[in-house]
């Protein structure tokens, strides 16, 4: 809790009075609550308490706009989350975030979009294997 800056009453806020409840991987339950521009995630595996939390960015109503579009020549896919036009932006290796004034994301760029995204694919997998096999 402390590296995500979250106090107990928060999580247990977020359990007890959540927004909405999803079954998670095995028997854990994700409860999800809205915090001004972000959302929190407490992940609950039963009767073992709290094993994960995440925060991530809120990003409302607007993911109905959400759009596709990728460039075979460039390499470069496009994921428009809203309507709204980005102020800024910031670039992590081949994944480039655009927000708003107000820090909220409006499109994603993936660079090397094919190679990135076998890379994602392939961490994924990675890690749905290391879980089925910690648990058998």
């Amino acid at each position: 809790m402390k590296d995500y800056d979250i106090s107990e009453n928060l999580l247990k806020d977020a359990i007890n009075y959540p927004d909405s409840v999803t079954e998670g991987y095995g028997d854990r339950k994700i409860y999800q609550k809205k915090l001004d521009s972000y959302l929190l995630r407490v992940i609950v595996k039963a009767n073992k308490g709290i094993i994960r939390v995440v925060t991530v960015p809120y990003i409302g109503p607007g993911v109905r706009d959400m759009k596709y579009a990728y460039d075979p020549e460039t390499d470069i896919l496009l994921i428009k989350l809203s309507k709204a036009k980005p102020d800024f932006g910031e670039q992590k290796e081949n994944i480039i975030t655009h927000y708003s004034r107000q820090g909220k994301p409006i499109e994603i760029e993936i660079l090397d979009a094919s190679k990135t995204a076998v890379k994602i694919v392939e961490t994924i997998v990675q890690s749905k294997r290391a879980l089925i096999t910690t648990q058998h």
